[in-house]
């Protein structure tokens, strides 16, 4: 079963991700609509359909719709839409944040893309349980 696929029958799950407060005003406001983790066991249990809480606002749910994985952060960050993840910066400020962000994990073998749209979701209150 590849990352990201549910078992049938399996319910959502909601997941609390927690992100740099500036991060957290550009997923409320629509502009970040998808983050980049390394891969750890801990991340291989979000799945499409889950949602995910960012810090613990009760007012900042996205649904997972897609998720994508990369053998490791060059391939992601060659791969994936900059604007999406990290908005208003260019792809050398992205490998900069992402050193910052992950330190030694840069080596790691394995990241993951999670995609949650860009609509507004937080008002969906089949989301707020």
């Amino acid at each position: 079963m590849a990352s990201g696929e549910r078992i049938q029958g399996e319910p959502a799950q909601m997941h609390s991700l927690f992100v740099r407060r500036a991060f957290l005003e550009l997923i409320r406001l629509g502009e970040k609509t998808a983050g980049l983790r390394y891969d750890s066991v801990t991340m291989r249990l979000v799945q499409v359909g889950d949602s995910i809480r960012f810090n613990n606002d009760p007012d900042c749910i996205r649904l997972i719709r897609n998720i994508q994985e990369y053998e490791d952060l060059e391939q992601a960050l060659a791969s994936v839409d900059l604007a999406r993840v990290a908005p208003g910066i260019t792809s050398d400020e992205a490998r900069s944040l992402a050193g910052e962000l992950f330190g030694h994990r840069t080596k790691a073998k394995g990241f993951l893309l999670f995609d949650w749209g860009d609509d507004d979701q937080s008002s969906n209150p089949a989301l707020n349980h």
